[in-house]
């Protein structure tokens, strides 16, 4: 019984921990992400198609490092990925409008 109880406890202090965690560090840390893609995929989507740069110099413009985000090329769209599908930013060019984000 005292083995269950223990379980029990460490269970309840784990999720307590989790819930911590997530409220005050990675709850922040999704939303940077989010905006993180979504910045890129508009800015290279502006870059390549509207400044017509080739996808590789587009990638001078940025301060901050965005080695870890997947960015790919499909149909006048510019696709931003995080790592791990944690979130995932399409900016799309149309004619005359120029670049907006998808999603």
């Amino acid at each position: 019984m005292n083995i269950v109880k223990g379980l029990i406890a460490l269970v309840v202090i784990l999720f307590g921990f989790g819930f911590i965690v997530w409220q005050y560090w990675a709850k922040d840390q999704l939303v940077n992400i989010q905006v993180a893609t979504a910045y890129t995929a508009k800015n290279i989507c502006s870059c390549r198609f509207v400044a017509k740069r080739e996808l590789q110099n587009c990638f001078t413009d940025f301060t901050n490092d965005i080695s870890s985000l997947e960015i790919s090329e499909e149909d006048n769209m510019i696709i931003s990925k995080a790592p791990m599908g944690l979130s995932v930013s399409k900016a799309k060019h149309t004619d005359g409008l120029g670049c907006s984000l998808m999603e």
